[in-house]
This record gives structure tokens, C-alpha cells and sequence, in this order.
């Protein structure tokens, strides 16, 4: 490996390190007994150095050679190199390498048999290593102290990030907490509001299926009465003929039809259509063919099943038709006209009837407050719109010959 860096220092000519490598390479060759190559080495380095820039390479070579000649037995040069490297180290102030300069010198005395010279040296020697070994004991317990402190400094570190750490869990636990009851309190008052909500809308429904209920009670029962009346008259007149049986049945179709309607907030279109049916029937018998009536539709008749609309909705409006057309016994002039069709996703029923003689108004009451049952039958179609929350509407037209009533109503399927 010194080979190896010798080598290369050379070749990026680098005098400090060539000259550094060679002495270590010298003393290597000096316990390899390889003096010969350990002298090139050191006289080199000699000559490669000056005393400026250099000095402590020059140094060790002195004492690389005074210990090469040592070995030779060339005692004389040994002691001239020694000597040199001596004065240097001493100034060097390198207790370890002046030790080892030493310890070459000692050698030199003993073998030329200078010994009260080598006894001076040799303790010299001695003192040096106490001061050595006292040197190395403080740099070793400054290192310990120094390796303490930091190891102290260390846990102390430690400990605060720990306690840091703690603190940022803490802190971290605190708002998750804060979240999480943030987000449940949310959540409490979101499913309280969504309960009020519901309990709110439920009650609302009830009230107006109370109130739908309360308006169809009001339903004027006089057209029972009169039909009833009608039908004593012609059991006194008549010996139960084949009109007579059908009048009745009429009648007892159309009051059951009539009380379902109480007890339902809804029913189909063929229910509805049913009840008109048997309604003018009976009323075009009691006024013995004093109209007649057409009920057309453009829906298929499987829809009048599914179609869903308040119960009963148009018989105030046909009531009014009969009662306020001046429609006349024996006589066929007066003409009712029912049409059902859908238009723009919207259920229109139509109502059509003409006036005979004078113009009947409907308004009754003298402070022109609208007729009970039409203003019974708005009052539904209200509530049925505020259920559904879809668009429904109750068209009342008069003209001088004809009435017209259109109930606008949204597609309910059942």
C-alpha cells in the first residue's frame, strides 16, 4: 500500500505526501532488515526537503537514518543523525517522537559503552514517559468528561423531545377531541332539525287530511234528500217499472260511492268517472230527461285504474251544473260535457254545461262570497297541492249561455 502511494504522489508530484510516505515506507523496510533500501529512502527525503517548508519530514528522515546505521553498525553516522533529529524534536516539542529519538540514542551509548551518558538519556526517557502517560490519562479523562457532557446533553435532548412529543399528542388528542364532539354536536343538531322536519311535515300532512276530511263532511245532503223524495213519488205512481229499478240503483251505487269518499283522501279516475256516471243519471231521471250529458276521454281505460286524484273532487261542480243551468223537467235542451284527457304531464277534467233562459249566476250570497261547494272544492284542491308540492289549479269560467269548470291536477299513480 506505501509502495502503491509513493507511486502515485510522484506522479501527481505531491512533495508533502511523497515525502511523508517515504519515511513511513523507510521505517517499514528498517522491520523488514531491509537497511539498505530504508538508507535510499531516508537520503532522498534529505534531499527532497528544506528546512521552511519541510522541516518535520527532514526531521524523521534524520532519525529514519540514524536508526538504518545503528543497525549497520555505523555508529558514528547513526549518532550524527540522531543528534540532528534530537535538536529538532526537542524544539517540536513531540514528547512521543523525541521518546523514540531517544530511544535510539540510548542504544548508540550503550554500544560504544558510554554509560554515564546513556544513564542521563535513559532517564530522560523516563521522565518523558510519565509525562506521557500523564498526558494520555488527561486526554483520556478529557475525552471521558467531554464523552459524558455530550452523552448528558444527549439525554437532555432526549428528554425534551420526548416531553415534546408528549405535549404534541396532548395537544393533538385535545383537538380531535374537540373535533370529534364538534362533529357529533353537528350531527345531534342535524338529526334533531331532520326530526323536527319530519315530525313538522308529518303533522301538517295530518292536519290536512283532517281538514280534507272536515271539507268533504260539509258536502250538502239536500241531492239525497231530493232523490229520495222523488223516488216515494214514483213508487206512489208507479208499480216498480224496469226506470224505476234502475233509478234506484243508481242511487244506492252512487251514496255508497259517495260515502267511501268520506273516508278517503283519495281514489282512482274510474272511481271518479263511476260517481259522475251514476250522479247524472240519477239526476237526469228525478228531472225525467231535463238534460243530457257526454263523458269522453282521451286516456287509456287501464290508466283509469293506476290515475290517483282527490275523492269526489267534481261532484260539487256537477251539482251546481244541474242545480244553477235552468235546466227544465220533460225537456232535453239542457247538455252537460265531461272531457278527462292528459296535457303537459297534467291530469284536465272539463266541465262544460249551457245556460237555459236568463243567466243563473252561481254567486249566491249578497256579499258575493262564492257558493259553498266551489269554494269547498278550491279549498281541496289547495290542500292537494300543498301534500303532492306540485302545481294544482281550479278554473271557474261563465259566459252568457255556458259555465265552464277545468281542474288542473298532477299525474299521482297509484
Amino acid at each position: 500500500i506505501l509502495e502503491k502511494a509513493l507511486v502515485k504522489s510522484k506522479e501527481i508530484n505531491d512533495t508533502n505526501s511523497m515525502l511523508l510516505v517515504s519515511n513511513n515506507l523507510g521505517f517499514l523496510r528498517v522491520k523488514q532488515t531491509y537497511y539498505k533500501d530504508a538508507e535510499a529512502l531516508g537520503l532522498e527525503v534529505l534531499k527532497q526537503s528544506n528546512d521552511k517548508e519541510f522541516a518535520i519530514h527532514k526531521a524523521n528522515a534524520n532519525r529514519l537514518l540514524g536508526t538504518v546505521y545503528y543497525y549497520l553498525g555505523d555508529y558514528q553516522k547513526a549518532t550524527a543523525y540522531i543528534d540532528n533529529a534530537i535538536v529538532f524534536f526537542r524544539n517540536f516539542k513531540n514528547p512521543e517522537l523525541l521518546r523514540n529519538t531517544f530511544d535510539i540514542k540510548n542504544k548508540l551509548l550503550l554500544k560504544t559503552q558510554q554509560f554515564e551518558d546513556a544513564a542521563i538519556v535513559n532517564s530522560e526517557i523516563i521522565s518523558m514517559l510519565d509525562s506521557v502517560n500523564l498526558s494520555k490519562n488527561v486526554q483520556s479523562l478529557q475525552r471521558e468528561l467531554v464523552a459524558y457532557e455530550t452523552e448528558k446533553k444527549d439525554s437532555e435532548i432526549i428528554i425534551l423531545k420526548q416531553k415534546e412529543d408528549i405535549n404534541a399528542f396532548k395537544i393533538e388528542k385535545q383537538k380531535q377531541q374537540i373535533q370529534f364532539l364538534g362533529i357529533g354536536l353537528i350531527a345531534v343538531l342535524l338529526f334533531g332539525s331532520v326530526v323536527f322536519w319530519y315530525q313538522k311535515k308529518i303533522n301538517t300532512i295530518q292536519n290536512l287530511s283532517l281538514r280534507s276530511k272536515l271539507t268533504r263532511s260539509q258536502f250538502n245532503p239536500h241531492y239525497i234528500n231530493n232523490a229520495f223524495t222523488s223516488l216515494q213519488a214514483e213508487l206512489v205512481d208507479h208499480n216498480f217499472d224496469e226506470n224505476l229499478i234502475d233509478y234506484t240503483s243508481n242511487i244506492s251505487r252512487f251514496s255508497r260511492l259517495l260515502l267511501e269518499s268520506t273516508f278517503k283522501d283519495e281514489w282512482s279516475l274510474y272511481e271518479e268517472k263511476q260517481m259522475m256516471e251514476n250522479y247524472l243519471k240519477t239526476q237526469q231521471y228525478r228531472m225525467q230527461g231535463g238534460f243530457e250529458y257526454n263523458i269522453n276521454s282521451s286516456i287509456n281505460p287501464e290508466e283509469f285504474h293506476k290515475l290517483k286524484i282527490p275523492s269526489a273532487i267534481t261532484q260539487s261542480v256537477l251539482e251546481n251544473a244541474i242545480e244553477h243551468g235552468g235546466f227544465k223537467n220533460n225537456s232535453s235542451e239542457g247538455l252537460i260535457d265531461v272531457f278527462i284527457e292528459k296535457i303537459d304531464n297534467q291530469l284536465h277534467i272539463t266541465i262544460k254545461n249551457n245556460i237555459i233562459g236568463e243567466p243563473i249566476t252561481i254567486i249566491k250570497k249578497s256579499d258575493n262570497e262564492p257558493s259553498r261547494g266551489l269554494d269547498i272544492t278550491k279549498q281541496r284542491i289547495l290542500l292537494h297541492s300543498k301534500i303532492y308540492r306540485k302545481l294544482a289549479d281550479f278554473k271557474f269560467l261563465q259566459s252568457q249561455n255556458t259555465v265552464e269548470v277545468e281542474f288542473n291536477l298532477p299525474i299521482i299513480t297509484a
